[in-house]
This record gives structure tokens, C-alpha cells and sequence, in this order.
């Protein structure tokens, strides 16, 4: 009787619908067509972020966040040299001039975001700090967001890719590139250094490959297992190029700063990667270091230290039993994927803007594989979302959320498993066969 009901209703609502021409909202769309209406959804999502930002003036403390301290520190390195720069307390004072104070100032405790470049890697910011900050962020925000979509132009002419506006749409709206963005990262400097070694390393140029990876000096934990993988292909000189290139970079660096800056480099780049320096946001990395830290926090315990060997463990195990069947075909660009996956699992200090040195390798494989792609765009999306009505929740409803809680491990953990994913479908199948036909110069 309930069944015969429900059928007559359904039955009466759509003659209703008929008769007076209507339709329900996103009725009878094409898969296609709902892939497109979440990706404009996304952007627009992405879009009113940035707004809000600045309409609340929040920006330099979320939006734009990180660059405010490669700011501050190319201001510390032009007026007080290089020391200053990795000395905690005096960027934060810089950087507390220009962040958004709460109302109760006395009871704020701010810690500042420290910088852990090379002195050569500053140059850059040594530049822009010439200007005021909000000059600077605009012009760092155009020559990122125009030189990402003009690289990934340049990358595929290269490699003969057949793409249009709505992939590289795509790929603005990839998770790792929009967050580089939005906290004004160095995406860029990763992103060109691996494209330009992937190139030049398919192409049997390997002195050229290798100068190319010692530029990724500006972030040395993307380098963890790469420089082991060439190794083990015994691809001498790609290695000698870059111990050369990167030998140079600190010699000049030790020129800049002396012995005791590129010290006080060292000391600083061990805190950050083995302390929980509260600004760093080590519960929003897409590493295992993330998952212990989230599991002895939520448990009160220490068994999450434990969980961090071991899922680095199988990381690797899982890595070289993925590699292992390549070993006759170093160019295909699923190796790098796993590559880079898998050593943002194991690094101690991995966000995820960093994870865009997965890009040109993804912008490869999009033609046969998009789904992962977007699911690095959805998902990530969504658990933002997610992310900020639990923040939304922690301002108002106090008594239902612990506002002690740091909700960093959403995204972070999100992505995370994004990675064991990415890392598991780099194993070799009949997708697996590339023929690239390379441009050379």
C-alpha cells in the first residue's frame, strides 16, 4: 500500500512537472555536466575565500601568511644580514607588525613563522622587500598565478601534450597549487626546477637534468628519495651535476652569511623538522609525522611516535616494490609520481602546497587517468570546507567543540591518504607504456 502511494505520488508530481513546463534544479545532468558544476563550485568557493579575507583584513595571517614571512625575511636580510633572518624572535617581530591583531592584545602570544631558505634562495625576497608588503604580495600573487599557467603552457608544449583552457582550469583548481597560492608558497621554485629536470632527463641531458634538482635546495626535504633513486639507476651524471650545482649554491650561501649564518641555517631547519613549533602547522602535512602527531594528541598517548616508523616503513617498502618493474623504463612518468608522493609521506616536514611537484607528472598522465587528479581537487575542497565550519563551530558553539582541538589534521589528513592512493596507482599496468616525443633546443 505504502509502495503503491509513493508511486501514485511520484507519478502525479511529475505530470505536474510536465504540464507546466518545470524542472527541478540540475535535473538530468550528464556526468560531464556535474563535473563541471562542481568545478565551478569549487572556484567560486576558492574565489569568496580570498574575498573574505581581505574584506575582514585577515590577510598575512591565513591568506597570504607565508609570504609575509619571506617577506619580513628578505626586509631582516637586506637591513640586519643573514643571521638575522634565522634568529625565531627577530622575524617575529617583524612579522607581528603587519598581522591582524585580536581585540585582547595583552593576552596574545604570538610565535612567528620562521624562513628556512639558503641566503642564496633570499635574493629573491631581498628584492621584493624592497617595496611596501602589500606592493610586494600583488606582485608575488601575479608573477605565481601567470607563471604557473605559462609554465604548464611551456612544459606540455614540450612534451607535445595536446591541452586547452578548461585543463589548465583543471589544474589551477589542482588542491597543492591553490593552497601554494593562497599562503603566497614558492609553488613556483618547485614546480619549474622539476618540470625543467624531467625534461632534460628524458631527453639524455643529465648534467643539465641535474643542476635543475639542486635548485629544489630551496626546499632540500622534495629531495629525500630522488637523489636515492638516481643512485640505484646509477645515473653518475645527473649526480655529479647536481652535488656540483649544490655545491656551489652553499659555497655562495657561506659567502652571503658566513659559517655561523649557514649554522644557525642548520640549527633552525632541525628544529622545524623534528619539533612541533606551533606555527609551522606540522597538523595540517600530509606525512605520517602528521598522523602521530594527530594520534598522541587526540589519545593523549606516545604510541603515534610509533605509527610514524612504521608507516614510513611501508611507505618505502611499498615504494621500491612499485619501482622495481620500471627499472628498464626510467622516463615514465609514473615513477616520479610515486617518487614524490611517497617522499611527501615520509618527509618530517611536508605540506601540501609542496605536493605540487606532483603537477607536470599528473599533467602527463591526465589524458589517461584525470580521475586522480580530481580527486585532488575535490576532496581536498570539500574537507576545507569542512574544516572551516568546524572553525566556524569553535567560535560559537564553544560548549559542543573543544576549541583545543586543532582542526589542521582534516585537510592534512585528507591528503594524506590522497598520497598512499597516488603512490598505490603508480603500480605498473597497461597504462603504464609512454612514448613521448620531447622538443629539443
Amino acid at each position: 500500500m505504502r509502495c503503491s502511494n509513493r508511486l501514485l505520488r511520484e507519478k502525479y508530481r511529475n505530470n505536474f512537472l510536465i504540464e507546466n513546463n518545470l524542472k527541478f534544479p540540475f535535473s538530468n545532468l550528464t556526468k560531464k555536466e556535474w563535473l563541471n558544476l562542481g568545478l565551478l563550485a569549487i572556484l567560486i568557493y576558492y574565489v569568496i575565500k580570498i574575498i573574505f579575507e581581505i574584506y575582514t583584513k585577515n590577510t598575512f595571517m591565513v591568506f597570504g601568511g607565508d609570504f609575509l614571512s619571506f617577506w619580513s625575511a628578505g626586509y631582516l636580510a637586506n637591513k640586519y644580514g643573514y643571521k638575522a633572518v634565522y634568529d625565531l624572535n627577530q622575524i617575529s617581530s617583524i612579522e607581528y607588525l603587519y598581522i591582524p591583531k585580536p581585540l585582547n592584545v595583552d593576552n596574545y602570544q604570538f610565535i612567528g613563522l620562521p624562513t628556512i631558505f639558503l641566503p642564496i634562495f633570499l635574493t629573491p625576497f631581498q628584492l621584493l622587500a624592497i617595496f611596501p608588503l602589500p606592493i610586494s604580495f600583488i606582485v608575488w600573487c601575479i608573477i605565481n598565478f601567470f607563471g604557473y599557467i605559462l609554465y604548464l603552457y611551456w612544459f606540455s608544449y614540450r612534451l607535445n601534450l595536446k591541452i586547452d583552457k578548461k585543463i589548465i582550469l583543471i589544474f589551477l583548481l589542482f588542491s597543492p597549487f591553490y593552497i601554494s597560492f593562497y599562503w603566497g608558497q614558492i609553488g613556483l621554485f618547485l614546480l619549474i626546477p622539476i618540470g625543467e629536470f624531467y625534461i632534460s632527463f628524458i631527453n639524455n641531458k643529465f648534467y643539465k637534468a641535474g643542476f635543475w634538482l639542486s635548485i629544489l635546495l630551496i626546499k632540500p626535504q622534495v629531495l629525500f628519495l630522488i637523489i636515492l633513486y638516481l643512485l640505484w639507476q646509477k645515473k653518475w651524471k645527473c649526480i655529479i651535476s647536481f652535488s656540483l650545482s649544490s655545491s656551489i649554491i652553499i659555497i655562495i650561501s657561506l659567502f652571503l652569511s658566513g659559517l655561523s649564518g649557514i649554522i644557525l641555517w642548520l640549527k633552525l631547519l632541525i628544529k622545524v623538522s623534528s619539533t612541533n613549533i606551533r606555527s609551522i602547522g606540522a597538523m595540517g602535512m600530509l606525512n605520517w609525522r602528521m598522523v602521530g602527531l594527530t594520534i598522541n594528541q587526540l589519545f593523549n598517548t606516545s604510541i603515534g611516535n610509533w605509527v610514524v616508523i612504521i608507516g614510513i616503513l611501508f611507505t618505502i617498502i611499498l615504494l621500491i616494490f612499485i619501482l622495481l618493474p620500471y627499472n628498464s623504463d626510467i622516463t615514465n612518468p609514473n615513477i616520479y609520481i610515486a617518487i614524490f608522493a611517497a617522499t611527501g609521506l615520509i618527509s618530517p616536514h611536508f605540506h601540501i602546497h609542496s605536493a605540487i611537484i606532483l603537477a607536470p607528472f599528473l599533467l602527463i598522465t591526465y589524458s589517461k587517468n584525470p580521475n586522480i587528479v580530481y580527486y585532488w581537487i575535490f576532496y581536498p575542497a570539500l574537507f576545507d570546507f569542512i574544516t572551516n565550519l568546524y572553525l566556524i563551530s569553535i567560535k560559537y558553539i564553544p560548549s559542543i567543540i573543544n576549541p583545543q582541538t586543532q582542526p589542521g589534521f582534516i585537510i592534512g589528513g585528507i591528503t594524506f591518504i590522497l598520497s598512499i592512493y597516488t603512490l598505490y596507482i603508480c603500480k605498473p599496468t597497461i597504462l603504464s607504456n609512454w612514448k613521448l616525443r620531447v622538443k629539443t633546443y
